[in-house]
């Protein structure tokens, strides 16, 4: 129930009028796996690292099973990072 062949289809249709950054939570694609199992926060922290990696600030952010929790995560910790957050 995820991965980029679910969502591709919707990145391309936002794609020509918002700029459109997909990042894999930790353990998923080549992001690689922590030593010890994740938590919340690591998850977290490692979305806001990228977002501030990228200079992204009022960001809408969209969160797919686990990542709705981040989402929400952000929503409370990473100020003014996000904009607006969807839970899917």
């Amino acid at each position: 129930a995820g991965g980029a062949h679910v969502w591709a289809g919707t990145l391309e249709r936002f794609a020509p009028d918002y700029r459109v950054v997909a990042i894999d939570l930790l353990g998923s694609a080549r992001t690689g796996y922590p030593d010890a199992a994740p938590l919340i926060d690591d998850f977290g922290s490692h979305i806001r690292a990228a977002l501030e990696a990228l200079s992204l600030s009022g960001c809408h952010v969209v969160g797919h099973d686990l990542g709705g929790v981040v989402a929400l995560w952000l929503a409370m910790n990473a100020g003014p990072l996000v904009a607006s957050i969807s839970v899917v």
